[in-house]
């Protein structure tokens, strides 16, 4: 079976993987200036768009993963086990360290939101949390979108390994088409807005856009070249769809285009996310390419993950160092967007060498060629 272009679709190095890093730069810069600095925003939510990035990226990082995984086992003959543990080995080395320590050093602060919700965050249960409750959490809101992609992990896996390869591509589509379905009919249904946008099935067609194409990634290199004109045809579909939504939604222009944006506006710019996606994995040239390729943006989207963990517990941690002492706290902007940024990705780096980087090279232990 012939597997393109990335060997790049799994994990390891080189300037393609450099360029998806940067994206996830963008992406987490985004939920930056949504939290920090949310009057930069032309009327669009950027911290929503930089989260499903990210869920376009995990489905197509993921997916990828997993299906070279699959080849292996039905080029070699073994059983799927060995690839389904060696995948929640390596998916456990990478997540969860930062994600409990962090949840321990805030509780024992006393956090009051980690506290409230602990069984819920130690569950990765915190979207149900925040669906039931019905209310975003001053420090803990950010923690939906890593439930989300845990949950998406638990049956993800079994269905890239144990569905049969035919029924793969129908098994993603609809995915994606359940996305806009369930906010629709949720809306319709009376499920409140933060259920709306938290829940897993709210995040399908995010998660499934990237799955689509690392699928076509993974067909012949004939085939991958066809179904490549499928996602320029649709990014040029989701362009007006997108372009709509933000501008009623921005300026009030449409009232009625609400069931629209809250159907499709996701959709939209998933798809438009798997464009950008498709052409940073294949390596981008020119000016663009060196942007993407910009080793401070790499590195920052190396940390991403880490920056996005901690950022939401800065302003609240950096009070409580500076009330005491009397020492100035940032009130406005740009200098809360810089001070909270600056200190998210300075402990999001120090996190990565000390802690994050030596248990990842566990990983090595359990390679998914084996």
């Amino acid at each position: 079976m012939s597997v393109t272009p990335l060997g790049a679709l799994g994990e390891g190095s080189g300037e393609h993987l450099d360029q998806l890093d940067t994206l996830r730069a963008f992406a987490v810069t985004a939920v930056l200036i949504r939290h920090f600095w949310p009057e930069l925003q032309p009327g669009l939510d950027l911290g929503a768009r930089g989260v499903h990035l990210f869920f376009v990226l995990s489905g197509f990082l993921i997916t990828g993963i997993l299906l070279r995984s699959r080849a292996l086992v039905e080029d070699s003959g073994r059983g799927t086990g060995l690839a389904i543990r060696r995948f929640y080995i390596r998916r456990f080395l990478r997540i969860f360290p930062i994600y409990y320590l962090v949840l321990a050093v805030t509780w024992a602060l006393g956090f009051p939101d980690v506290r409230s919700g602990i069984v819920w965050h130690l569950a990765y249960g915190s979207n149900i949390l925040f669906a039931i409750e019905n209310q975003w959490p001053p420090t803990t809101a950010h923690l939906w979108s890593l439930s989300v992609e845990e949950q998406f992990y638990l049956i993800w896996p079994l269905l890239m390994l144990l569905v049969p390869r035919r029924h793969l591509r129908t098994v993603i589509l609809a995915f994606v088409i359940t996305g806009p379905l369930f906010r629709m009919t949720g809306y319709l249904g009376g499920l409140n807005w933060i259920a709306l946008q938290t829940l897993l099935p709210a995040s399908f067609d995010s998660l499934g856009a990237g799955a689509w194409l690392a699928w076509i990634y993974t067909r012949p290199s004939a085939e991958t070249l066809r179904y490549r004109g499928q996602v320029d045809r649709v990014a040029l579909l989701a362009i007006p769809v997108a372009l709509v939504t933000w501008f009623s939604g921005a300026t009030g222009w449409w009232p009625r285009a609400e069931w629209l944006r809250l159907a499709f506006e996701t959709t939209a710019w998933a798809f438009l996310g798997v464009w950008v996606i498709d052409r940073a994995a294949r390596g981008v040239g020119g000016t663009a390419g060196r942007i993407l390729s910009f080793r401070p943006l790499v590195y920052l989207g190396r940390i991403s993950y880490g920056v996005y963990l901690i950022h939401l517990f800065v302003p609240d941690l950096l009070y409580r160092l500076t009330s005491p002492a009397g020492l100035p706290y940032p009130t406005r902007n740009p200098g809360i967007f810089l001070v909270f940024s600056t200190i998210s990705i300075v402990l999001a780096a120090m996190s990565w060498h000390w802690y994050e980087a030596p248990i990842n090279r566990l990983k090595r232990r359990f390679p998914y060629t084996a």
